[in-house]
């Protein structure tokens, strides 16, 4: 069997007997998936890189370059680790205490958690947009 001459072969993988489409969707998932070790059937989009995957500090940045990377994202200096990721270490210790008797401090704690679907947002435009706060 002879695959057309005028048959579009973007994302798709080609055999004679059938053709399958990967979406961006499927890669931003699997990609996901590697990381934090979840089952992609486990996977949703409203699902929070840090509250539903328990990823902080250091392996938050290092999932973030490695997303960066993976789909080419431009403007990855637009990214803010302090305002997408918690801290895991004693850094922040002091403002940790004034958290205790500050709301305003408390509020300074919190980071603004990316969803998988903005994820998939970034990777299809291929440019970092931040969370309307």
């Amino acid at each position: 069997m002879r695959r057309p001459d005028n048959f579009d072969l973007s994302g798709f993988f080609y055999f004679p007997f059938l053709a399958i489409r990967v979406t961006m969707k499927d890669v931003v998932l699997k990609y996901v998936s590697e990381w934090t070790g979840v089952a992609l059937n486990q996977i949703k989009l409203s699902n929070r890189v840090e509250q539903d995957f328990g990823l902080a500090g250091l392996d938050t940045l290092s999932f973030y370059e490695g997303f960066f990377e993976k789909f080419e994202t431009k403007k990855p200096e637009d990214f803010k680790l302090d305002r997408y990721s918690s801290s895991e270490g004693l850094e922040d210790l002091g403002l940790v205490i004034k958290s205790i008797f500050s709301a305003k401090a408390k509020e300074r704690l919190k980071a603004d958690d990316v969803t998988i679907g903005h994820l998939l947002k970034v990777a299809e435009q291929c440019t970092w947009t931040g969370i309307a706060s």
